[in-house]
C-alpha cells in the first residue's frame, strides 16, 4: 500500500504517454488490480453480513420489522457520516481511512462470529447484538467508501477512466449475486458463526492486499489547492450545477434498484402464487447487471459516456415499468435481466462523468455525496412501494415507481440540457 508514500504510482507516471489500457491490463495492475479485487471480496462479505443477518433475526424473532432493523443499522452510517467521511478523503491519507474503515468491518462481522459461536441469545439480545454489529459494519463500508472511490482517477490515465469506472462498479455486481448465496450456503451448512467468520475474513484479506500489495498515492497540500471542509465542498457543488444532475440520476439508479430487491417477494407471490421465485428473480437483476458490464464495451462504440449513462438509466424505467404490464414468470426474469443491464450502464456513466468533471481536491467530498444519493433514498423508496403494494398490487407499485423515476429523469435531462456541455470528457 506504501502509505507513507506519495504521488502517483511511479508506473503509471513512466507510462502516462503510452496508449491507454485495457480491462484486463487494469485488473493486473498492481495497485488499481488489487484494489479491484480486494473489493470485489469484500463486497461479497458485506453481502454475506447482511443476508445472514437478516436470515437469523427471522428465525428467531419471526419479524420483519426487526430484520427491517438490521437492514437500517447498516444503512444509517451512510446518512450520517457519509460527507464526514468525504472530508477525510480529501485529505492526505485514503489509503489509512480505507484501511480504517476495512477493519471495522473485520471486527463487526467476528465480534458476530465470536457471539453466535458461544451465545444461544434469546430474541431481545439477538436483535440488540446484531444491531450493534451490523451499524458497526455499516460505519466501517461508509469511512471507507467516499476515500476508494475518489482515488480511481489518481490511479489510472485519464483515456482509461471510463473503463476503469465500469470495472469499479463490476465488483458491486458481482457481489451482489456471489454474496447472498455464499452466506446462504455456508449459514445452512456450519451455522451463522461460521459465515460471519466468513465475512470477517474477506475484509481481513483486503486490508493485507492493501497493506502488502497496493501503491496508493497520498493526497499533498498542492493536490488540494483549496479549503478541505464540509462547507467549502457544499460551495463547490453549488458552483456547479451539472454535478447535481449526475448526483440526482445516481439517486435514481439507486431508488430504481430497489424493487428488485423489496417487491421480489410480492411480485413472486403473484405471478407463482409463494415466494419460491423471490430469490431467482433477485438473481436475474443482478446477472442483467453482469451481462451490461460485459456489453459496456460494445455500447461505447457507438454512444459517448454520457449518452450510454442516460441510455442505461432509461432503459432500467423500462425494464422495471414493464413488470406492471406482464403476466409471466419468463417476462418476468427477462424485465429484471433487463433492468440490471441498465442500471450497470447507468452507474459506470454516470459515475465516470462525476469523476472526470469533479476537480482532484474536492473529489472526496462529491463522492461522498454519491454514496447518500445512492443508498440515501432507497429506505424511503422500499418503505413507499411496500405500502403501494400493501394498498393496491405489486404490479400498482411498479408502475407507479416507473412512472415517478421517468418523470425525474426527464426533468434531470432537462436541467442538464440547459447547461453547456463539458469540453474535457466524452
Amino acid at each position: 500500500m506504501t502509505v507513507p508514500g506519495g504521488g502517483r504510482p511511479a508506473a503509471l507516471e513512466e507510462s502516462r504517454d503510452d496508449a491507454s489500457r485495457g480491462a484486463r491490463a487494469l485488473v493486473l495492475d498492481r495497485t488499481f488490480g488489487t484494489l479491484f479485487w480486494g473489493k470485489l471480496l469484500s463486497s461479497a462479505g458485506v453481502w454475506m453480513q447482511g443476508v445472514t443477518a437478516a436470515i437469523v433475526v427471522y428465525e428467531g424473532t419471526g419479524s420483519a420489522t426487526a430484520v427491517s432493523l438490521i437492514t437500517l443499522a447498516q444503512a444509517l452510517p451512510q446518512l450520517v457520516l457519509g460527507p464526514w467521511s468525504g472530508v477525510l478523503a480529501d485529505r492526505r491519507h485514503p489509503a489509512r481511512q480505507i484501511v480504517l474503515g476495512r477493519m471495522l468491518c473485520v471486527l463487526g462481522s467476528g465480534l458476530l462470529a465470536a457471539f453466535f459461536a458461544t451465545v444461544d441469545p434469546g430474541p431481545l439480545l439477538l436483535v440488540g447484538v446484531v444491531f450493534a454489529c451490523s451499524l458497526l459494519v455499516g460505519t466501517g463500508f461508509v469511512i471507507g467508501g467516499p476515500a476508494m472511490q475518489s482515488i480511481i482517477p489518481d490511479l489510472v490515465r485519464p483515456s482509461e477512466l471510463h473503463t476503469a469506472m465500469t470495472l469499479n462498479t463490476a465488483p458491486l455486481t458481482t457481489a451482489r449475486i456471489a454474496g447472498p448465496a455464499l452466506g446462504a450456503f455456508v449459514l445452512g451448512w456450519a451455522g451463522p458463526a461460521a459465515s460471519f467468520a466468513v465475512s470477517a475474513a474477506t475484509h481481513a484479506v483486503f486490508v493485507l492486499l492493501l497493506v502488502l500489495v497496493a501503491r496508493i498515492p497520498h493526497r499533498s497540500e498542492g493536490d488540494r489547492g483549496t479549503a478541505v471542509s464540509m462547507r467549502a465542498g457544499l460551495t463547490y457543488l453549488r458552483a456547479h450545477p451539472r454535478l447535481w444532475v449526475m448526483l440526482g440520476a445516481t439517486a435514481l439508479l439507486g431508488i430504481g434498484t430497489e424493487p428488485s430487491l423489496t417487491l421480489a417477494p410480492a411480485l413472486s407471490e403473484s405471478l407463482h402464487g409463494n415466494v419460491l421465485l423471490a430469490g431467482p428473480l433477485t438473481l436475474s437483476f443482478g446477472i442483467g447487471s453482469l451481462a451490461g458490464l460485459l456489453g459496456t464495451p460494445v455500447l461505447r462504440r457507438w454512444a459517448t459516456v454520457g449518452q450510454a449513462a442516460w441510455i442505461g438509466l432509461l432503459t432500467m424505467i423500462v425494464g422495471m415499468g414493464l413488470v406492471a404490464a406482464l403476466n409471466s414468470p419468463a417476462w418476468a426474469f427477462a424485465c429484471f435481466g433487463v433492468a440490471g443491464a441498465g442500471f450497470s450502464w447507468g452507474m459506470a456513466g454516470f459515475s465516470s462523468l462525476l469523476q472526470s468533471e469533479t476537480d482532484r481536491g474536492f473529489r472526496g467530498r462529491v463522492m461522498a455525496w454519491w454514496l447518500v444519493a445512492f443508498l440515501g433514498f432507497r429506505p424511503l423508496s422500499a418503505s413507499t412501494t411496500g405500502l403501494i403494494t400493501d394498498l393496491l398490487s405489486v404490479r400498482a407499485a411498479f408502475a407507479v415507481s416507473s412512472a415517478a423515476l421517468a418523470v425525474c429523469a426527464g426533468l434531470l435531462g432537462l436541467a442538464l440540457w440547459r447547461r453547456s456541455p463539458p469540453t474535457r470528457f466524452h
